[in-house]
C-alpha cells in the first residue's frame, strides 16, 4: 500500500513538475513579445518627440521667434 502511495507522489509530483516547465516556456515567450512591444513602443515614443522638436522649430521660424523660447 506504502509502496502505491509513494508511486501516486511521484507521478503527481513529476506531472505538477511538467505543468511548471510548460508554464516556464508560455511565460519566457509572453516576456519575449512584451519586451519587443516596449522596445517598439520606446522607438515610437522617441520618433514623436522628435517630430514635436520639429513642430516647435517650425512654429517658432513661423512666429520669428527663437526656437529656445518654446
Amino acid at each position: 500500500m506504502n509502496n502505491n502511495k509513494d508511486a501516486d507522489y511521484h507521478d503527481r509530483l513529476e506531472q505538477e513538475v511538467t505543468r511548471l516547465k510548460r508554464d516556464i516556456i508560455l511565460l519566457e515567450s509572453k516576456n519575449t513579445e512584451l519586451d519587443y512591444h516596449l522596445k517598439r513602443s520606446h522607438a515610437e515614443i522617441a520618433g514623436l518627440r522628435l517630430d514635436n522638436q520639429q513642430l516647435r522649430q517650425a512654429i517658432a521660424v513661423l512666429n520669428d521667434e527663437p526656437t529656445n523660447s518654446l
